[in-house]
């Protein structure tokens, strides 16, 4: 039984999501010790004083090797606690709806936040991988959370009893942090080890289709499959435009059609895994169909920044993979796109079916040149610019030259990497797009000057 007053614990990482453990292990009446590189040494760890370990997410525990501290965790037979385990021991009569998956996962998590505080049956509260980390939310003991859980804190979880839990979709990625696709794979599914949770599934992968099939092996298991391109057998998704319930209804009821929501094939499978979610907490149909109707969407996910001279800038700046462009291509079909950055595993490979939409591409970062061989085998134009602030305006001089009130052009902010090899974050390094999107339409307005300040 692990308790907290008076007790001793160690955090490793002193990153957003160490502090914030630090600061509630404090409020908990815990004695904190903590390690990163200018903290506690080692050798002056009194590990035999120890209740557990809080680890933070980018600690590595199994791949590419553990760390040497959290070995000697082991082999003191001390816990290894994530920052949600730690708030589930805080407060263990609250709700947690957990949501993870390659893709998406940061809107379903927003989304879903947004329809439950609709209801205001309850205090609801978003964070974990989105906003807060989990441990700087209130605690709110027969409240929600809505918690967005990265393959990081999946891995380390040791206590996942959530009683929601929804998986989207599952493509490569950080595949050396989790020692290859198994251990990726393996880490996402530990999201359902609670077998009294309710399982909602993504089926518009191959993984998704697998796991359903397992999980209906188990006849206690309440499952839920969503979709974005069909209705799952007793699951909720879309037919001829319509998002239909077909397993909380005996008659398949119709919820809204998807002209009321988000755009975007993607944002029709977030849209189902939020109904499901909702309805299995008892959301109301029509407090729901609002809340569905009226959100707005996350930033820098397919966010219009502004139109200039019939030229569309779009700051897509969440998509730090391949697969997580594929939704921007798939909903503008004509567009000149600046990409790059750090790259992740899977390359450019997954876009290359999507080419015909690109006019022109302008690469950045690392994955420069990586980027310029994979296309120099397309009939794909690009050139090598570096950085984003040479991108911006050459993306919207070439757009600009097409661009006519019959045939406006889209410039399209979609890195397919990571942001890490020029920006703190994907968010500093979209608020930096914004404000050179403003400076160079010469954008005055509230908009503008709010990007502009967020990086200064």
């Amino acid at each position: 039984m692990i308790t907290f007053l008076g007790r001793s614990f160690l955090v490793l990482g002193l990153g957003k999501t160490g502090q914030a453990a630090m600061r509630a292990l404090k409020r908990a009446g815990a004695h904190v010790l903590a390690w990163d590189d200018a903290g506690e040494k080692p050798e002056h760890i009194p590990w035999t004083t120890l209740q557990a370990v809080v680890v933070s997410p980018g600690i590595p525990s199994s791949w590419p090797y553990p760390h040497p501290l959290i070995e000697r965790a082991r082999q003191q037979g001390l816990p290894l606690l994530s920052d949600v385990d730690v708030l589930r021991l805080l407060i263990p009569r609250a709700f947690f709806l957990a949501i993870t998956g390659t893709n998406g996962k940061s809107t379903t998590t927003a989304w879903l936040e947004h329809v439950l505080k609709k209801e205001e049956t309850a205090p609801c509260v978003m964070g974990g991988n989105i906003g807060l980390p989990a441990l700087d939310l209130p605690l709110l003991p027969e409240g929600r959370y809505v918690l967005e859980l990265s393959s990081y804190q999946l891995e380390l979880s040791l206590f996942p009893l959530y009683a929601i839990s929804i998986l989207l979709n599952i493509t490569p990625d950080h595949l050396t942090r989790h020692g290859g696709w198994e251990g990726y794979v393996t880490a996402k599914r530990r999201i359902f080890l609670n077998p009294q949770a309710i399982a909602i599934v993504g089926v518009d992968d191959l993984h998704g289709q697998a796991l359903v099939k397992e999980l209906r092996k188990d006849p206690k298991r309440s499952l839920i499959p969503v979709s974005g391109n069909t209705v799952p057998p007793q699951g909720i998704g879309w037919a001829d435009g319509v998002l239909i319930d077909a397993h909380f209804s005996s008659l398949s009821q119709p919820i809204l059609e998807q002209e009321e929501i988000l755009q975007g094939a993607h944002n029709r499978q977030n849209a189902a895994a939020v109904c499901a979610a909702a309805l299995a907490c008892g959301v109301p149909l029509a407090a729901l169909i609002s809340g569905l109707r009226s959100f707005s969407g996350l930033v820098h996910r397919q966010e219009e920044v502004l139109s200039y001279e019939y030229v569309t800038f779009i700051n897509d700046s969440k998509a730090t993979n391949a697969a997580s462009v594929i939704p921007a291509f798939e909903r503008f079909r004509s567009l000149y796109w600046i990409a790059g950055g750090r790259p992740k595993e899977d390359g450019l490979t997954p876009l290359i079916p999507y080419g015909s939409c690109i006019k022109k591409a302008f690469l950045i970062g690392e994955a420069a040149q990586d980027f310029a061989q994979v296309l120099t085998r397309t009939s794909i134009s690009y050139e090598i610019v570096h950085t984003l602030d040479k991108a911006v305006p050459a993306a919207f001089l070439a757009a600009q030259r097409e661009a006519t009130p019959e045939s406006p052009q889209t410039v399209l902010f979609s890195p397919a990497c990571a942001s890490f090899d020029q920006f703190r974050d994907f968010e500093e390094r979209g608020n930096y797009f914004k404000r050179l999107v403003y400076s160079l339409c010469g954008e005055s307005s509230k908009e503008g000057e709010e990007a502009v300040s967020t990086i200064k």
